[in-house]
C-alpha cells in the first residue's frame, strides 16, 4: 500500500503538465486545494500555500471581469460541463501575463464531496510563435501584394496557390 501510495505521489509529482485539485469552500478565498504539483508552481509562480491563502480567482484573475467569467464558467464546469483545452489568460505571481489551456474533471470522493481535477498546460510560447507565424505572413502578403514585377507561387504539387495583382492581370487568373 505504501509503494502504491509512493507511485502515485510520483506520478502527480513528475507530471509534464500542471497538475491541481480543488474544491468549493464557502468562506474566502472560496476554493481550497489540496494537490498542487511543482509544474503549477512553474506555471503560476504560486505554492499550493499561496494559491489556498490569496484566492485562485483572485490572484490568477485579477481584472474583476475576467475574475466573474472565470468564476461563474467553473460553476457550469461543476455541473458537469467540463472545460477541455479552454484557453485562459492568467496573471502569474510575478504580474507576467501567461496564456494556458485549461482542462477539467470532477471527482466525488467517498463522502460525496465534488473535487475538481485539473490539468494546465502552458501555451504561451506557443501563442507568440502563431502571432508573430501571423505577422510574418501577413507582411509577405502585403510586400507581395506592392511589388510592381510578377509574383506567382506555387505548393509543393506545382499548384498555383498565390497571384499577385500584377501576375493576375498579366495572365488573366485570378486567385478568387
Amino acid at each position: 500500500l505504501l509503494k502504491e501510495s509512493q507511485f502515485r505521489r510520483a506520478i502527480i509529482e513528475r507530471a509534464a503538465e500542471g497538475l491541481c485539485v480543488c474544491h468549493n469552500i464557502p468562506e474566502f478565498p472560496y476554493v481550497r486545494f489540496t494537490v498542487w504539483n511543482p509544474r503549477m508552481e512553474e506555471i503560476t509562480h504560486y505554492t499550493m500555500e499561496e494559491i489556498n491563502r490569496w484566492g485562485w480567482y483572485q490572484s490568477l484573475y485579477p481584472d474583476a471581469e475576467v475574475r466573474e467569467h472565470a468564476q461563474a464558467r467553473m460553476a457550469r464546469m461543476r455541473q458537469g460541463d467540463d472545460l477541455m483545452g479552454e484557453e485562459w489568460e492568467i496573471t502569474r505571481a510575478t504580474g507576467e501575463k501567461r496564456m494556458v489551456s485549461i482542462s477539467t474533471s470532477v471527482v466525488e470522493d467517498v463522502a460525496d464531496s465534488v473535487h475538481v481535477l485539473a490539468l494546465i498546460h502552458d501555451t504561451t510560447e506557443r501563442k507568440r510563435a502563431e502571432e508573430a507565424l501571423f505577422e510574418a505572413k501577413e507582411r509577405a502578403q502585403v510586400t507581395l501584394h506592392s511589388i510592381g514585377d510578377a509574383v506567382i507561387t506555387t505548393d509543393a504539387r506545382g499548384m498555383v496557390d498565390y497571384l499577385n495583382p500584377v501576375a493576375e492581370a498579366l495572365a488573366g487568373w485570378t486567385t478568387a
